[in-house]
């Protein structure tokens, strides 16, 4: 079914998309279920996979622009899955909204947790306490990248627009009898091997795999390694390995840009010290004047700036986290003209508030 309506240019990944729809039928099985996240530029098909999974999986619900109150009342009240198409308002940490939503997700992808509310009542006008459980399957897609705090806790998936002119005109009628059917009979066949599935998920082991990245890959891993329970083929080549190896390498990808974003978040705090010793909100810093702070207060970060040219760092990396939109300028003093960029405190602080940090 997949393969009808989307090219996602990998073969694993749609064994691995399959494996996440699956898996929501029996996601309170387990202790944590990972979200997706679909990354890629206008025109890859980001909604089209959203909306094809929705139809697929158990309780879909496709969102836009949905309230969080609605968002948590749908999953706490019918255990539904979520696949919200709105990654870019999630970066707008000012909007309170934004902020409840992204508070939800970084605690609902785990069993446990649950959202304390106070409610009033309209006639006595007394307070009550309600908890709602947030756990579900969740799947997100946008242009940019999501924040940090959830990229850990995701199996992250970027699409590339395809080719293949008949694929992507090929328009998904959510009327179809055979979404209902292929529901049906997923619900029905978790429910027959519901005791198989339990017994993968608490017997499996991988020590190639460990902490969160474990956490997050053992649901779909424990499917997989049912399937070929299932199966009983001895010459039938193996799911979960090749599950594993998917997920191995998408672990390392996921941790070279980790990498790299904890640089920036350092870079970024250093910037917002520098700005606030000076007691000014905006100013114009010299790249050598960037560099020669960075090297005397923030030394075992950015040491090896001594044998680099700052400018080939600094412009990207500011560019990048959305610090600024353009690259550097040049400025005179007296006679001489020095290269930069204009900074300022509050744009770094929201910046480094979007990367999941809260405290300066």
């Amino acid at each position: 079914m997949l393969k009808n309506y989307l090219d996602l240019g990998n073969d694993s990944l749609y064994k691995v998309l399959a494996l996440c729809i699956i898996c929501t039928y029996s996601y309170r099985q387990f202790k944590a279920f990972p979200y997706v996240i679909i990354n890629g530029l206008m025109n890859s098909g980001k909604s089209k996979v959203l909306e094809l999974c929705s139809l697929l999986s158990f309780n879909g619900e496709l969102l836009m622009n949905s309230t969080p109150a609605y968002i948590i009342r749908s999953i706490h009240d019918n255990g539904a899955s979520i696949f919200l198409d709105e990654a870019e308002r999630l970066k707008d940490t000012q909007n309170n909204d934004n902020q409840t939503l992204i508070l939800m997700l970084n605690s609902g992808y785990k069993l446990g947790p649950g959202i304390g509310k106070m409610n009033m009542n309209n006639k006595d006008k007394n307070w009550s306490q309600s908890k709602y459980d947030p756990y579900s399957p969740k799947m997100i897609a946008g242009i940019n990248n999501v924040a940090e705090t959830l990229v850990s806790r995701s199996i992250n998936i970027t699409l590339i627009a395809t080719e293949n002119v008949e694929i992507k005109n090929k328009e998904i009628d959510p009327e179809l009898p055979i979404f209902q059917e292929i529901r049906d009979g997923l619900y029905l066949s978790v429910m027959d091997n519901f005791m198989i599935i339990k017994e993968a998920y608490n017997g499996i082991t991988e020590n190639s795999i460990s902490a969160r990245n474990w956490e997050v890959w053992k649901p779909i891993l424990s499917i997989a390694l049912t399937i070929d329970d299932l199966r009983n083929e001895n010459n039938s080549p193996l799911l979960y390995s090749e599950i594993l190896e998917y997920a191995k390498s998408q672990i390392k990808i996921v941790k070279q840009i980790s990498e790299e974003t904890q640089t920036a978040i350092q870079l970024l705090r250093a910037l917002h010290k520098m700005i606030d010793s000076d007691r000014v909100e905006e100013d114009f810093y010299a790249n050598e004047n960037i560099k020669e702070y960075l090297i005397k207060h923030h030394s075992d970060d950015f040491s090896w700036l001594n044998e680099s040219n700052i400018g080939r760092y600094l412009g990207p990396t500011l560019r990048k986290t959305g610090v600024t939109a353009k690259g550097s300028e040049v400025r005179w003093y007296g006679n001489t003209s020095k290269r930069g960029f204009v900074l300022n405190k509050n744009v770094i602080r929201l910046r480094l508030k979007a990367l999941g940090v809260e405290n300066l």
